[in-house]
């Protein structure tokens, strides 16, 4: 579930952007994590990896 939910982050799932983002909502939404607040600061997170002070 988890890794799907991710996908859909990464816009991955699908070639449609809307489809990943509501399947993205529906799937973190079941594990009570917010979806466009995750994708924001996963996005960051992808930014600076292994980054001593700005990876979050």
């Amino acid at each position: 579930l988890w890794v799907l939910a991710h996908e859909c982050g990464h816009q991955a799932f699908s070639p449609y952007r809307s489809l990943n983002n509501a399947v993205g909502l529906l799937l973190h939404s079941s594990v009570l994590v917010p979806y466009h607040s995750w994708r924001i600061t996963h996005g960051n997170h992808h930014k600076h990896t292994n980054h001593l002070t700005k990876d979050t």
